[in-house]
């Protein structure tokens, strides 16, 4: 019963107590709820910011991400137009350097090479000094600067050789120049006695066209053609002159022949007339008569001279009347003026004179004066070392002066290699 009881009362306390168990529960329940609620607003709230905060943060992500990309792809732009102008300056640069170097042989191959140096220092001045293209430049200029060294030294031997080979062919040109002198000179010497022998011989003849064919020989300028032309001319006269003696000569034998035939027809005549025989000879009278004629005929056909071709000074005021007589003898020198005496002196300086002026005097036989001008031209050209007036001067001494002729080519020889002794040489 008791536990009966206690359930009624129990039961009795529940109805009492149940609004407010029920209260309680609700209120418990409600407040469960709005503790549970307010945990999951806060959740939610929390969740919420957790949320924005990640969307922010992932905003910002992105835009941080974007602007890095934007950033990466300009810096990549940006890193590729410098790579693109760097390659195409390095290029530049390149076909640049390509046409210094092509610009720099082209002077090497030309020979400039002063330029060629000159042209690598400007392009030093303009490269980097710890490039590649510095280090090029400053090795081909040192290259440059030895092989320009070289050259100079080889272009002053080069040039000393060819100053040594003149001079030694100018020496040898002289020398050969003296000896082909010496040569003509003895070929004329040569030449002359020939034609001396002929003359002597009387072959005047051969003697013209000998001195015809020394003519074809000579310089048409030099004194040995108008030698040979005087004395072309002399013998030619000479030749027409023994000609017309010949003739005449024939003529008066002829001329003798028949006066002789005449005279003996006169004495046959006589015999027959007056008995006496003229076997053995003509009548003295008739030989007279004879000889008279052809006395007449000589007078009547007489030769002309056969004069020299030495040109005398006719119809000068200043000239002297007589010429001073000095005995012949041998000269050696011009010293041998100081033998003579004062007349002798005074007409070898007028001589002299005139012979300079073209004027060529008749001196006869006086041959001292014509040796000893010889050697006094001698003298004179060791002055003036005119050898081609000596050879003038000496030329129309032996064509006047035909006995110095003979002497004249020897003299020039010796003048010619006394003047070759004193004069230095320039090797």
């Amino acid at each position: 019963m008791p536990f009966v009881y206690l359930i009624l009362l129990i039961i009795a306390l529940i109805k009492w107590l149940l609004p407010y168990i029920i209260i309680g529960i609700v209120s418990y329940v409600v407040l469960v709820l709005l503790v549970h609620l307010f945990k999951k607003v806060k959740e939610t709230k929390k969740e919420f910011w957790v949320h924005k905060n990640e969307n922010e943060f992932s905003k910002q992500q992105i835009y941080s991400t974007n602007s890095f990309t934007i950033s990466q792809i300009i810096a990549g732009l940006l890193n590729h137009a410098i790579q693109q102008e760097k390659a195409e300056n390095e290029k530049m640069l390149s076909n640049l350097q390509i046409r210094a170097r092509e610009q720099a042989r082209i002077l090497h191959n030309n020979g400039q090479f002063e330029e060629e140096i000159e042209f690598i220092k400007k392009e030093m001045e303009s490269c980097d000094l710890n490039g590649s293209y510095y280090r090029y430049w400053d090795s081909l200029l040192r290259t440059r600067i030895t092989e320009n060294e070289k050259q100079r030294e080889s272009c002053m031997r080069s040039s000393l050789i060819p100053q040594m080979m003149a001079g030694l062919l100018s020496h040898a040109i002289k020398q050969e120049k003296v000896e082909n002198e010496k040569n003509l000179l003895n070929l004329q010497i040569r030449a002359r006695e020939q034609a001396h022998i002929l003359h002597n011989n009387g072959q005047i003849e051969e003697e013209i066209e000998f001195i015809k064919k020394e003519m074809e020989s000579c310089d048409l300028a030099g004194s040995y053609y108008r030698y040979w032309g005087v004395m072309l001319k002399t013998r030619i006269t000479e030749n027409e002159k023994q000609k017309e003696s010949c003739m005449r000569s024939s003529l008066i034998s002829q001329m003798m022949a028949g006066l002789l035939n005449h005279a003996i027809q006169q004495a046959k005549r006589k015999e027959e007339f007056y008995g006496v025989s003229f076997e053995h000879g003509l009548l003295l009278t008739d030989i007279q008569e004879v000889s008279d004629k052809i006395s007449t005929i000589g007078n009547d056909m007489s030769e002309y001279p056969i004069g020299n071709f030495l040109s005398s000074e006719i119809g000068n005021d200043n000239s002297i009347e007589k010429v001073p007589y000095w005995k012949h003898t041998y000269v050696y020198s011009v010293d041998y003026l100081q033998t003579a005496n004062q007349q002798q002196k005074q007409f070898y300086n007028y001589f002299k004179e005139e012979f300079l002026n073209g004027h060529y005097l008749d001196i006869e036989d006086n041959l001292n004066y014509a040796f000893i001008l010889m050697f006094d031209l001698v003298e004179d050209c060791k002055k003036h070392k005119d050898v081609d007036l000596l050879k003038s001067q000496l030329s129309m001494l032996a064509e006047n002066y035909p006995r110095t002729a003979a002497y004249t080519s020897k003299t020039l020889l010796n003048a010619i290699i006394t003047l070759n002794t004193l004069i230095p040489q320039h090797d």
